[in-house]
């Protein structure tokens, strides 16, 4: 699917011009940067605070998710991305609700699991690397959802947008 919604984008084309994909390359540029400084903070904060940064990251990932619903339908004016990602917000929320008494366990076990990356700093290494190669995977998928909009038509386009948001969390998530 990414291969075909690739293929179909031509840089100049009324959907895809040469300045924004100047935007697009900035924008990617300050999400990679957030997400290693933040990615660096939560090693530290695995040893100092597990059950806090479970919960702050439950309830960070569902207030994002609501800030791109609305994002979505106001300035997107796509009402099927913004109950999408409502969607995924109330299972986000719904999840803690059901885990909550299980966080003492999963904070214990995060708290292990920083004490043996700081005996073996390789694990730490290791988490770098792949970190790398899931941002590369997210920025790919980045592309091919831009090219998704640009290519396809409405119909096509929402079904194929839903069937890539799904392969894309199932793929960095599982």
């Amino acid at each position: 699917m990414s291969y075909f919604a690739l293929k179909g984008v031509r840089v100049g084309t009324p959907y895809f011009t040469p300045h924004d994909e100047a935007h697009f390359v900035y924008a990617l540029i300050i999400c990679i940067f957030w997400s290693v400084l933040l990615g660096g903070l939560a090693f530290i904060g695995m040893k100092k605070a597990p059950k806090s940064m479970i919960i702050a990251a439950i309830i960070f990932n569902a207030v994002i998710l609501i800030g791109y619903a609305i994002y979505s339908f106001i300035w997107l004016k796509s009402i099927a991305y913004g109950i999408i990602l409502i969607l995924f917000a109330a299972f986000q929320l719904f999840i803690y609700f059901l885990w909550r008494h299980r966080l003492d366990f999963a904070a214990l076990m995060l708290k292990t699991v920083a004490e043996i990356m700081a005996q073996y700093p390789a694990t730490i290494f290791h988490s770098v690397v792949m970190m790398a190669f899931q941002i590369g995977w997210a920025i790919y998928f980045t592309f091919v959802l831009v090219a998704v909009t640009s290519v396809w038509q409405d119909g096509a386009r929402i079904g194929i947008s839903i069937y890539c948001f799904f392969s894309y969390y199932w793929t960095s998530q599982v």
